[in-house]
């Protein structure tokens, strides 16, 4: 279904054709905040050298994160900030983690470089990536 199709769909279903186009980002924002479903699920490894890492523009939350060596995988636990806060001064292999801004925090420090496999729940695309672009140009 394509966004002039939903649109059709929705002004049908209310009896009405001046539904206003913010309503569909609305109705996006609130199942991204509610909605978590195995094909919102995405995977990617991202490389840790240093506290910080930043997370993909389209993270909602985390499913699991784990670092792999070939010879053991090491799930990470997720802590408060605070808790973090108490040995940030340590480095070696990250254990917890903690989440930002979008920024993931690590503890202890990495004392080299990981790839950390992330599994999360991503943002539903936005109806304006459709191939219709009569509703970007309304706006």
């Amino acid at each position: 279904m394509n966004f002039s199709e939903l649109r059709a769909q929705v002004q049908d279903a209310m009896g009405r054709t001046d539904v206003p186009l913010y309503i569909y980002d609305l109705m996006i924002d609130d199942m991204n905040s509610d909605l978590r479903v195995m094909e919102m699920q995405a995977q990617t490894v991202l490389t840790a050298s240093s506290e910080s890492v930043s997370l993909p523009s389209d993270f909602i939350s985390v499913e699991s994160l784990y670092t792999d060596t070939g010879s053991a995988r090491t799930n990470l636990t997720p802590i408060t900030e605070q808790s973090q806060a108490t040995g940030h001064n340590r480095s070696g292999r990250p254990y917890y983690y903690a989440i930002h801004d979008l920024e993931l925090t690590l503890m202890p420090v990495p004392d080299g470089e990981y790839d950390l496999t992330l599994r999360y729940y991503a943002k539903l695309p936005d109806l304006e990536n459709d191939t219709d672009t009569s509703r970007a140009m309304t706006r």
